[in-house]
């Protein structure tokens, strides 16, 4: 998949958009700088680092990591790797398979479809302008870092949605395979299947990077996903939760390895149903 950011949009604090023009910037994401990538080399994940006494995981969030991780693992991807890409998306999502970008505005519940949910992705684009990008516009930490043609597609505005926070094309796709295998979109196992067969595709997981994950570093791994979500015009932009997300890498690595979570076979079949139906 070719991405084109040639042009640039940012929110500011005033909520007004801004345009600057660069140089068009394309990059394939199974294929980005390594050497980079080891300039840029900030997060270290050792066990070591780790007091998994102190980490704290809610019930709807430990219940989606024994699935997604076990569910990954079944279909060939390292442990190292399936729990790097889960752990990483505890901070988009808190593996919410429900989460809307923003949802917390709504005062939306977690893990749980609502009324409030429903409604808001009835018109997405909607929500998007009106709910998501104000609350980008009015943040301390956020205010003119979120570029708004991120979430374009098709000349809409398509929020995060699911375990991936998938957004624009992503969404749009989520939303309309789903409708089309007669399911919500917020089922963990489609968006299971969908990870693997439809947005990230099979090229992605048979890269060296991830085949050999076992064999490099949490570093290596986090550095190689992150690089699908962060790297944007030549450079790494900022993600939040940094700590949270590694030490949730380390921590679901280390109940799989150990044997205490164990993969939910049922759960295998119905995500495997719905990847065939979805590619």
């Amino acid at each position: 998949m070719w991405i084109d950011y040639s042009t640039t949009v940012f929110l500011n604090s005033n909520f007004t958009e801004s345009f600057s023009t660069k140089n068009s910037f394309y990059r394939q994401f199974l294929s980005f700088n390594d050497e980079l990538v080891n300039e840029e080399r900030e997060v270290e994940i050792e066990d070591a680092d780790i007091d998994f006494s102190k980490v704290d995981i809610p019930k709807g969030m430990e219940d989606s990591a024994i699935k997604l991780i076990g569910y990954f693992v079944y279909r060939g991807i390292p442990l190292k790797y399936a729990a790097t890409m889960v752990g990483f998306w505890t901070g988009e999502s808190g593996l919410d398979p429900t989460t809307l970008e923003s949802d917390n505005v709504i005062k939306a519940p977690r893990y749980s479809w609502t009324k409030e949910k429903e409604e808001a992705v009835k018109d997405i684009d909607k929500y998007t302008r009106e709910v998501v990008f104000p609350s980008y516009a009015k943040s301390k930490d956020w205010a003119g870092k979120i570029r708004v043609d991120w979430y374009k597609h098709k000349g809409k505005y398509y929020c995060g949605i699911g375990i991936g926070g998938y957004t624009a094309w992503a969404a749009y796709e989520l939303l309309e395979r789903a409708k089309k295998v007669n399911s919500n979109w917020y089922d963990l196992a489609l968006q299971a299947g969908f990870e693997v067969d439809v947005y990230a595709g099979k090229g992605f997981f048979n890269n060296p990077e991830v085949k050999n994950a076992e064999n490099r570093s949490f570093d290596d791994s986090y550095l190689h996903f992150l690089g699908r979500h962060q790297y944007r015009d030549g450079r790494w932009h900022d993600h939040s939760r940094v700590d949270y997300r590694k030490k949730n890498i380390a921590y679901f690595y280390n109940k799989f390895k150990s044997g205490e979570w164990q993969a939910d076979e049922e759960f295998n079949k119905k995500a495997d149903a719905y990847a065939n139906k979805l590619k």
